[in-house]
């Protein structure tokens, strides 16, 4: 004699199953997009501060991009970008000047650097006007108020990232 047998889940097999995925969906999407945030904000950090080992570097070995002479090089820092130039100042109308926005509402704030700017000076790339009190650069996400701050010593050198 053959038996039937009744193959499938029960209704409350079914809910207590997806009610269990649903709270660890709930638990895991916020942490996976604060990650992403995460991972951008070091993405930017790192961008930055290759942009400014790039200029110290121009500094050092006397980059000229094309002009007659050598030139100190550094980067002005405003709210939401960062702008590569040469000279011993800033100045926001010289048109060789790269300016590079920062990503999504990431900002700078604050900048303790003397007029916003990290300067290299010509040959030993050691930063114009060090100022102990005044060396680091702080990034900010507002929307989620993570800041990575980036500290100087007197040779260009980050001392700490946090």
């Amino acid at each position: 004699m053959s038996s039937l047998q009744n193959v499938g889940f029960t209704l409350v097999e079914l809910a207590v199953t997806t009610a269990l995925f649903l709270s660890l969906l709930a638990i895991a999407v916020p942490n996976l997009l604060g990650i992403r945030e995460r991972v951008e904000m070091r993405s930017v950090v790192n961008t930055v501060l290759a942009d400014i080992r790039g200029q110290q570097l121009k500094a050092m070995l006397g980059d000229t991009e094309g002009r007659e002479t050598t030139d100190l090089y550094g980067v002005h820092f405003e709210t939401s970008s960062y702008t590569l130039f040469h000279g011993a100042s800033y100045s926001p109308l010289e048109s060789t000047n790269i300016v590079i926005p920062l990503s999504g509402n990431l900002q700078f704030d604050p900048v303790s650097f003397p007029n916003s700017a990290i300067i290299f000076n010509k040959g030993s790339g050691t930063v114009l006007g060090f100022d102990s009190q005044a060396h680091s650069i702080v990034l900010i996400n507002p929307n989620t108020s993570e800041t990575i701050s980036v500290t100087f010593n007197t040779f260009g050198v980050v001392t700490g990232v946090q």
